[in-house]
Formats: C-alpha cells, structure tokens, sequence
C-alpha cells in the first residue's frame, strides 16, 4: 500500500509528519508527502518522495511570505487566516489531487488533523484515511477545553457549556472556509456542523502523551493517544558553536517557527535573563526577524536564526517557549521544565496543560513583561516541583516510545484496510460523543 502524508506547510507539522513517514518507510511502507512547492527542500532533505500539489494557489516562494505575514498578525487574525487558507488550499486540492493519487498509485492518505473538514478529499476519492494530531487535537465535544483556548479545565455543566460555545465559533469560521467544497462535502456525507463526525474510524493518533491531557478523551473509537513524533534526526542540521558553551546553566528561548515575529517579545525574554546571575542564553529567533533588532544582549548569550533544538535541551536547565506543542514535549522528553508565553494557535491550550501538569508556568502574552517573566523564570528555575514532574514526563516517554507507537496504530489500521466511510449518528454516540452544540 502505497501512503500519501498531507502534512501543513510549518516546521510544528511537517517535522514530526516526516519523522513518522520515515518511520513507516524503515518498516518497508511506500510513503510519499504530499504539499506545497516550498517543502520540496525539507523533504527531500530528509529523504523522503515529495508530491507537488495546489502550485497554481501556493506557487514556490508563497509559504515564506506567508509565514512572515502570520508573524506579525495579532494572535486572534492570525488563528482567523490560517483556518481560512486551509478552505482555499482544500479546494484546491479537490480539483487537482484525485488524478494526482491515481497516477502515483497513492492507496491510502494520513492528514493532519488541524485541517479540519480536509476529510472531503479522500472520502470523494473513496480512499481510506487516517489522521494525526501533529499539534494539540481539537475537541470539539465539549469535554475539555478547545486547544485554541487557555480556559482551565472543570469537569462542571457550566465548563462544558463554555467549551462547546468556544468550539461552536471556530467549527462555523472552519465550515465558512469551505465554502467552495460545501456541495461535494455533503455528498460524501460531511457535517459542517459537526467535524468529529468524519474523524477517521481507522486511526486517529495525537503526539500528546495522556498523562499530559486534562483528561482520557475518547474524541472517537479509533482515537489513540502516543508521544512525541520525534528521533532526534530527519531534520535539517543547524551549525552550532558548542564551544562557547560556558558551563553555566543554560536558558533556552525559541518562539517557533510561525509566530515569532514580535521583537518585543524577544526583548523582554532577554531582559529577563540578564537579571539571573550565572546563566546562558541560547535564543533561537527564526528567520522572520533579524539580530540586529534584538538591541543589546548578554555578552555570553547565544542568538541563532535555528538550532539543534533537540541538543540543546538535553543540555538546558529551562525552556522558555511559546507553548507549541512539539518543543513543550521535546522540553519533556529532555526533563526540562518550561516556562511559557503561548501567543496563537493551539498554544493556549498547550500552556493550560502546562500549567495543569505543573511542569512549568505560563506568563500570558497580554500580561507579558520583563519583570513578570522574571518572577516565571526564578520560580521555575528555584522550585524542585518543575524538574521533578518534567522529568517524569521524561521517563514516561522512554519507556512508551510514542514515535513506535503511533507507527504500530497507522500500519495496523492501514493494514485492517477498513472502510473509509464516516460515522454514524449512532456509531457517535456510542462514541461517547454528545451532538454538539445543542443546549
């Protein structure tokens, strides 16, 4: 069975969709990625096939504007635009894809499950599909809080109700974007209310390990919680000069990859560290900004566009991150507890469960400042409690291998060759899933 990924076009995505493409690939699996014309580098970096698709929207040379454009949006404009460039890119995908997959034999797809309603491709198609939470999955049910939002966890009526209003908004701006695949959609039985109801029944498999979650969601029947997408290799190399390492402990800060074009931001991370006595800063900063803008740093600190993340963890004695879900958990796997400046996305969710596991401490964006993440970084540096959990977490994902893990869920499913058709009403009640959004 020849494997199709369709991951998005962010290092967050497409570096753990890689590294379980790879994986699969090193079980005898014919895999492929399937995206945008700027990816072509990194997969093909990694070793992997690469498909072209949608070059007519999102010719070579879009998705780096784009992602400079999204750095400096404001947290709520930038979660609108993504959601609505995945209806355009959708749609897109729907007038070219299918005779793409037939001419390279594709049998099977995996989609990310942050694009939301993107089912309506393989199901026009009659293909099977699973699905793979490369950031924090969405729940729709009410049950806990949607990622996009940093509202604490209460297993009360009044939560729920809160939750499913928060949830509602975002399923109506998914649905909106698309839009100009409505018609097809509702042939091949899509609910643009109601997106659980085309999770995959094959395989749905998040990268957040459960102790992590709020609590055991049963989002559907083929729902499997796993670990990190990671191997600590399947990414480009990033020069870094070790020595001058001083021996200090170290503080590492990166904003990601997408929303890390606030200077300021940046500014007050390093302000904060100056007043910490005898420690080093290593700073990733992306390509959307520039050193120079950074002003003054500490004469030891270091300043990169990119890094070897996951070594430098393993050297680290904190991580100061945006909250995106894939270096919370590489922070995790290193022991390293965090303390977190969630800014878009699913990041206000991730720092919620954060803060919840007590592996860290969020310093919201709106309340961000020098002196407020001093007192987040000497708190988690000088209270035992963060490394203590962090480093629990870290055991855990050793000994569960998430990476083998989900790779067992995709090839078994993908081996069942199950039905791609959606679910029932009825199969979503047994699913535990209530019908959403009625009071």
């Amino acid at each position: 069975m020849k494997i199709a990924f369709n991951p998005l076009p962010s290092p967050g995505h497409l570096n753990p969709t890689t590294v379980l493409a790879r994986k699969l690939a090193s079980r005898g699996h014919e895999v492929a990625i399937v995206g945008l014309a700027d990816v072509r580098p990194l997969v093909e970096g990694v070793g992997l096939p690469f498909i072209p698709c949608c070059e007519d929207v999102y010719p070579a040379g879009t998705i780096p504007k784009i992602l400079r454009d999204l750095s400096q949006m404001s947290p709520p404009d930038a979660a609108e635009y993504v959601i609505r460039s995945r209806g355009i890119q959708t749609e897109s995908m729907l007038k070219s894809m299918p005779k793409v997959y037939e001419r390279e034999g594709i049998e099977a797809v995996v989609l990310d499950s942050y694009d939301v309603f993107r089912e309506v491709l393989p199901l026009t198609m009659g293909m099977p599909y699973a699905q793979v939470a490369c950031a924090a999955h969405f729940d729709f049910s009410g049950q806990t809080p949607l990622c996009l939002f940093d509202s604490p966890f209460a297993n009360t009526p009044d939560a729920v109700k809160r939750n499913r209003k928060s949830a509602e908004r975002i399923v109506k701006l998914y649905a909106e974007a698309h839009n100009g695949v409505r018609e097809q959609g509702t042939k091949v039985g899509i609910d643009w209310e109601n997106p659980a109801a085309t999770f995959s029944n094959l395989a749905f498999v998040t990268q957040m390990p459960l102790e992590f979650d709020f609590i055991k969601l049963q989002l559907c029947d083929s729902f499997r919680y796993a670990g990190p997408l990671h191997e600590g290799e399947g990414r480009v190399d990033a020069d870094f000069p070790w020595d001058r390492l001083t021996g200090e402990p170290i503080v590492y800060a990166s904003l990601g990859t997408v929303a890390n074009g606030n200077t300021q931001v940046f500014r007050m991370i390093i302000d904060a560290v100056k007043r910490r006595k005898a420690v080093q800063l290593i700073l990733s900063i992306g390509n959307n900004i520039e050193r120079e803008q950074l002003g003054s740093v500490p004469q030891t600190a270091i300043v990169l566009k990119y890094v070897p993340q996951i070594e430098v963890l393993r050297k680290a004695s904190l991580c100061v991150t945006h909250a995106g879900l894939n270096t919370v958990l590489e922070s995790l796997a290193k022991g390293v507890p965090q303390v977190a400046i969630p800014i878009s996305h699913d990041q206000p969710g991730v720092g919620a469960r954060i803060m919840a596991n007590r592996t860290g401490t969020i310093v919201p964006l709106v309340e961000l400042s020098a002196d407020r993440l001093t007192a987040g970084i000497s708190e988690v540096m000088e209270n035992p409690i963060y490394r203590s959990n962090s480093r629990h977490f870290e055991k855990l994902m050793e000994e569960r291998n998430g990476l083998e893990m989900a790779a067992d869920i995709l090839e078994e499913a993908f081996q069942a060759k199950t039905s791609a058709s959606p679910m029932t009403q009825a199969e979503m009640e047994i699913n535990y899933l209530p019908r959403f959004f009625v009071s």
